[in-house]
């Protein structure tokens, strides 16, 4: 399973990037993708409500496998879902700046369901857990490629 978590709180190039590049490792990996959106929502850095991000996101990525899910509302909610569905050779694609954050993260929980101290509620049973780059964003690009949900919402207030 290859997938990727975002906010996606005004959609971006960068969006895109992540969306294109967890399809792409999942196809060259011979795996199944999902695009998971936050569920988080708030009217300063969340305004977007989950259901309007699901029709934008589906509208703008017809390709993609955005995956609805009322359950996950943080990373380790995922994690602990696929772990759960049966998922062995996990890979989570995300922008350059997060990789050691996630990695970090979730490692610590992935545990070999054979070892005696194995916890079904706390850890995830992956025998692989790989965090990938989407690749590189330069903040001070003035063209799209630099746009972020920040400089988006920022937009969208003036």
């Amino acid at each position: 399973m290859v997938f990727a978590f975002g906010r996606f709180q005004g959609l971006t190039y960068g969006h895109k990037k992540l969306i294109d590049k967890t399809i792409q490792y999942a196809q060259r990996n011979g795996a199944e993708h999902r695009i998971y959106a936050s569920r988080t929502h708030d009217s300063d850095k969340n305004p977007i409500p989950y259901d309007r991000k699901i029709i934008h996101l589906r509208k703008l990525f017809p390709y993609a496998n955005i995956y609805d899910d009322n359950k996950p509302r943080v990373i380790y909610h995922i994690a602990k879902g696929l772990s759960d569905q049966g998922y062995d050779d996990v890979t989570m694609i995300v922008g350059q700046d997060r990789v050691s954050d996630f990695k970090n993260a979730i490692i610590k929980f992935v545990k070999d369901p054979k070892a005696k101290d194995y916890n079904p509620k706390k850890h995830y049973g992956f025998r692989k857990f790989n965090v990938v780059s989407a690749g590189d964003r330069d903040p001070d690009a003035e063209d799209v490629t630099g746009a972020s949900g920040t400089k988006m919402r920022e937009f969208v207030r003036t």
